[in-house]
């Protein structure tokens, strides 16, 4: 399980994943960034479930889970950026 930390423009997003044979097994998105719906993180999580830790793949989930989310001081890409790092670390 690896963990990774990533300073947005306004905020941080903390990203813990356990990743197995290069497939998302378990992510936990934490962090002080400003997501509304605020429940959207918990889709996120779960979007990711079953994904290959490629950044192809990881983007794709993050941009459908949230989609129609509104996001202040950080980016889809931020939260690509943390996820594909704690992958890596796990």
């Amino acid at each position: 399980m690896g963990t990774c930390e990533v300073k947005a423009r306004k905020g941080l997003i903390r990203a813990t994943v356990d990743a197995k044979g290069g497939v998302i097994e378990r992510a936990l998105i934490t962090g002080d960034f400003m997501l509304l719906p605020e429940d959207k993180v918990f889709d996120l999580e779960r979007a990711l479930l079953k994904v290959r830790l490629s950044r192809d793949d990881v983007e794709r989930a993050v941009r459908e889970a949230l989609g129609g989310s509104t996001l202040i001081g950080c980016s889809y890409g931020d939260f690509v950026d943390a996820i594909m790092c704690a992958g890596e670390g796990s």
